[in-house]
């Protein structure tokens, strides 16, 4: 957790350091934004507003013709939604605005002949719906206050009356309509009601519900009869059936069938033949069968059979007749039925025909009625003039201008300026890749930092011969850094103190020997004999820094034209000598790798305990190659912001392809105040401790 929250520190911190490096650009940004957000506010003519309130409600459209009231309040949200749309597009149309032209004699701005562009006009009106309710605000915007107020207030009257015109427009229009339709619907409602007359009167229909009842009454009674008839017919068969096939079966002994007919004259009859026979039995047994008493009982005996069996036959001829009638009377019946059926289906058919003419009736009857009533709605919705469109409340007159929105431009411009310098400051320091901090040495070179020399401050500017800033001014920022980095040096190797070091840098101009005379003077101060080589054959000042001659250098003492004590030249600085460049050769870098200067050096080691080399930038020539393998290391000095961080490496990698003991980098002139918390807390600490000793 601890760990987490010193990243976010770490974090917060390189931003402010980021945003301290790049403040200028930061700074810029903000008071760009700010200037011409100012500079706007201020050409920009004062426009004013005023707003006017309508209500418009939601109404049936009872001008329509064939129309029922129909309470939109109710309906759905779709419908309001588009109601309330279309009326917004009413009130932003040409039309209407064309209407308050004419009303107001607005002018054309191009030309005052002409009146104004209804479209120009609705540039300055804006429509805005309250939420949840029926009113709709109407604005207007325009640089005259007083034309501001006349415009919403005479768009809301004009709105209104435009609204009343369409109604009643289209409700004189819809009167004129249903009279016409009222017309021709009464016509039809006559013709059909002749049509049902003439049709009833046809078809004897004066009360054809109760010849609907008569009818089925009828048939009712015909059914029940032919059931009857039926069951009566089909008994009368089973019995004739039934009796005649008996009396075949028994055709020899008939009188065996007297039992099976409940007839009072075979009762009598079958009585009579058995006394006959009980008679005859009597005589049997003392008369013979041809004595005439005998003979008289056998002829009485076979005349009653004879009656007997006319007798049985009779009554099968009545079974037969009562069965023929029966059949007929059913088939009769039937007929009848089916007579009615066709009477029922005759009439059910005029009664189809009877109630459509009489519902056709009905319903034109209620066409003319709603035209009716529709009519005289409209005729009054003329002459009433109802409008659904109100002035709830009319535009006052403003006493500000809305735009331009000073405060609210000018804080934007701030927040904008702010956030826009600091994005603006992130991308610079984003997309420069030159060295700027210890950080970027460390993390894209890979190179140890021995010190930094930082930018001269506002007094050390007015100081003069910065070059030499430990001799004149010691207790400056500046030479206290320069000794700062001597104590590194010096504690670079304890067993085996730097004795030769060259000093290069990428390109020129990074102050390189400007830190050649400074940290030599902070070595002399030390009471380390030093001695300053001017190796940059090319383009060497120093003898410019100690103002000594320039005649008589290293490349005379290299070509054998003059003694090692002959260039050594004595500066004012006690306990430094320099040897200046001499004559510029046309070849450095054969006279640097030359024998001649390693054996100049070797002497020098034994007289001096520190030999400082200003070279030549390593970018463009070989020389700092040459020299880097003669001394003890090499320091590359960088000036922060103007070095990239390929050329350092470049630099880096040239030194390192002559195995060169690369001892680390001096940042050069890095601004202390730009850098942030860490840096400006270190600066801090060396001029408290320059005060301090001013106290002491």
């Amino acid at each position: 957790m601890d760990n987490f929250n010193n990243f976010e520190t770490i974090d917060f911190r390189e931003l402010f350091s980021i945003l301290i490096k790049r403040k200028w650009y930061a700074i810029s940004f903000f008071i760009l934004v700010f200037l011409l957000s100012l500079i706007y506010v201020i050409t920009q003519v004062p426009v004013y507003s005023s707003s006017s309130t309508v209500m418009i409600k939601l109404e049936p459209p009872r001008v329509l013709p064939l129309s029922t009231a129909v309470d939109l309040s109710q309906t759905d949200y779709w419908f309001a939604r588009d109601y309330y749309n279309t009326q917004i597009k009413i009130i932003k149309s040409r039309k209407l605005a064309q209407k308050v032209i004419e009303r107001l004699q607005l002018k054309s701005p191009e030309d005052t002949e002409k009146l104004m562009e209804p479209n120009l006009l609705l540039t300055k009106i804006d429509v805005q719906p309250v939420k949840d309710t029926q009113l709709v605000n109407i604005i207007s915007f325009d640089t005259n206050p007083q034309m501001a107020k006349m415009l919403v207030n005479v768009f809301a009257e004009e709105y209104s009356q435009l609204n009343l015109e369409e109604r009643v427009s289209v409700a004189e229009t819809a009167v004129k309509w249903l009279s016409k339709r009222l017309d021709a619907m009464k016509r039809t409602l006559k013709d059909t009601e002749m049509k049902l007359y003439t049709f009833r009167k046809e078809n004897d229909l004066i009360s054809i519900t109760n010849e609907e009842e008569l009818l089925k009454d009828k048939f009712t009674i015909v059914n029940k009869n032919y059931n009857m008839a039926r069951s009566e017919r089909a008994t009368n068969e089973a019995m004739y059936s039934y009796y005649t096939k008996l009396y075949k079966n028994n055709s020899d002994n008939y009188v065996n069938l007297l039992s099976i007919f409940n007839d009072d004259v075979l009762e009598k009859l079958q009585l009579d033949l058995l006394n006959l026979q009980e008679e005859k039995s009597t005589l049997s047994h003392y008369l013979l069968s041809n004595h005439p008493k005998m003979k008289k009982i056998n002829l009485q005996i076979d005349y009653i059979k004879s009656r007997i069996k006319g007798e049985i036959e009779n009554i099968l001829n009545m079974y037969k007749s009562n069965y023929k009638l029966t059949l007929v009377k059913e088939k009769n019946l039937k007929k009848l039925i089916e007579e009615y059926k066709d009477e029922v289906l005759s009439l059910n058919k005029k009664m189809a025909q009877f109630k459509d003419l009489e519902l056709e009736v009905d319903k034109n009857q209620q066409l003319y009625n709603l035209l009716l009533q529709k009519l005289k709605e409209n005729d009054i919705a003329t002459h009433l003039k109802e409008n659904n469109i109100s002035v709830v409340e009319k535009g006052k007159l403003p006493v500000s201008p809305v735009k331009p929105r000073v405060k609210i431009i000018l804080l934007l411009s701030i927040l904008l300026g702010l956030f826009g310098g600091v994005g603006i400051a992130i991308f610079v320091n984003y997309i420069d890749n030159t060295i700027n901090t210890q950080d970027d040495i460390e993390k894209y070179v890979h190179l140890p930092v021995i010190g930094i020399v930082p930018s001269l401050t506002a007094e050390e500017v007015e100081l003069v011969r910065k070059d030499k800033f430990p001799f004149f001014h010691p207790k400056s920022t500046s030479s206290e850094h320069i000794r700062s980095v001597r104590t590194s040096l010096l504690f670079m190797s304890a067993d085996k103190p730097l004795k030769t070091i060259a000093l290069t840098s990428s390109f020129p101009l990074e102050g390189k020997s400007t830190l050649v005379s400074n940290i030599a003077i902070a070595m002399a101060q030390n009471d380390s004999k030093t001695i300053i080589i001017d190796a940059d054959l090319r383009r060497g000042r120093l003898h410019s820094t100690f103002n000594v001659k320039r005649e008589k250098g290293i490349t005379n003492l290299i070509t054998n034209q003059y003694l090692l004590d002959e260039v050594i030249q004595k500066t004012e600085v006690n306990n430094l000598d320099i040897i200046v460049r001499g004559p510029v050769p046309p070849n450095p870098a054969e006279l640097l790798g030359s024998s001649k200067m390693k054996s100049i050096i070797e002497e020098l080691k034994t007289r001096y305990d520190r030999i400082i080399i200003d070279t030549p930038p390593i970018i463009p020539v070989t020389d700092p190659l040459v020299i880097s393998k003669l001394v003890d290391g090499v320091i590359v000095v960088v000036k922060i912001g103007k070095v990239s961080r390929e050329s350092v490496r470049k630099s880096k990698e040239k030194l390192q392809s002559v195995n060169a003991n690369i001892l680390g980098v001096i940042l050069n002139d890095l601004d202390f105040a730009n850098q942030g918390y860490g840096y400006n807390y270190y600066s801090s600490y060396y001029y408290s401790s320059d005060d301090e000793s001013d106290e002491l």
